[in-house]
């Protein structure tokens, strides 16, 4: 009996020395029943396991204080169809999903894979590095976390380069040193949004208009516990406590079972999702509440 106690009290330490799971069967048996959206069944979750702690360390976006371009309604002036894709418009520009890993570098992420895919569209085809911005971005924190709007003051000046030219490492959280020269022994070429191009969007009209014409779009929403276990259909928050901003590409928007939404990109791997996608409600979670882009220089 004292045997026992003791496993008892030895696996209550351990929990509490762990935090608090993130992901249980209880909180995705609730959710099944209370969603429109499709919940990933508990074996399927990439986050079985996870703390609340751990998946934090994934969610450092911060809204800064620069301000909204002073966009409304009237500034939109072409008549945008209901439902729309990059996918579908420049099918070899939206680029694959990327896995961030156990580093807070969404907002690397979701900046230079929005550029990648603008370069593209320009007659470009780079993936440009995540990797550069995460260690060499003085405006931002690494794994620690960034801005929504400050990367773009790096991808300005000086700019990044290339995936192939330094591949990105830091899924296990650690940040190597910034390079001076291509670890694959390429040319050294910084990839930049053009001086002055910077546009940060903040009416639903004005955002579309910009994805529809230039291509994908980065901004940062809020997540919450239930976003973790979304596997496919429109999702809204419904329950599960706050966790952090985050930041993610939008390439399109649609229509679906009455609610208007936004297609967005991940970088949580293929696993997770719809293969690394999602639909969110518009307005939902604060989802583009300011949208950021620049202009390629070619």
């Amino acid at each position: 009996m004292k045997d026992l106690i003791f496993v008892v009290l030895l696996s209550c330490v351990v929990l509490q020395l762990r935090g608090e799971i993130a992901v249980t069967n209880s909180f995705i048996d609730r959710l099944k029943k209370t969603v429109s959206w499709e919940v990933v069944s508990y074996e399927d979750s990439i986050f079985r396991g996870w703390t609340v702690d751990e998946i934090k360390t994934l969610l450092g976006t911060e809204k800064e204080s620069m301000l909204l371009s002073p966009d409304d309604e009237s500034e939109a002036s072409l008549n945008l169809p209901e439902n729309f894709d990059s996918r579908d418009k420049w099918p070899k520009c939206v680029h694959p999903i990327r896995n961030q890993g156990h580093c807070g570098s969404c907002w690397a992420h979701g900046a230079s894979e929005a550029l990648s895919d603008r370069f593209c569209i320009k007659g470009t085809d780079v993936i440009i590095s995540p990797q550069d911005l995460v260690s060499c971005d003085p405006h931002d924190h690494g794994c620690n976390g960034g801005g929504d709007t400050t990367p773009y003051l790096y991808l300005t000046a000086p700019g990044a380069v290339s995936d192939s030219c330094f591949p990105y490492v830091s899924g296990n959280g650690k940040v190597p040193a910034c390079v001076s020269k291509c670890v694959n022994g390429e040319a050294y070429k910084k990839y930049k949004c053009s001086i002055g191009s910077v546009v940060v969007k903040g009416v639903t009209k004005t955002q579309q208009e910009e994805i529809y014409n230039n291509g994908p779009m980065s901004t940062s929403f809020q997540v919450y516990k239930d976003f973790l276990i979304y596997k496919s259909g429109v999702y809204y928050h419904k329950e599960g406590e706050f966790l952090g901003g985050h930041a993610i590409k939008v390439i399109g928007w649609g229509v679906e079972g009455g609610l208007n939404y936004w297609i967005c990109s991940n970088s949580w791997d293929v696993t997770w999702g719809d293969k690394g996608f999602f639909k969110i409600k518009m307005g939902d979670c604060t989802i583009m509440d300011r949208a950021v882009a620049c202009t390629p220089s070619i």
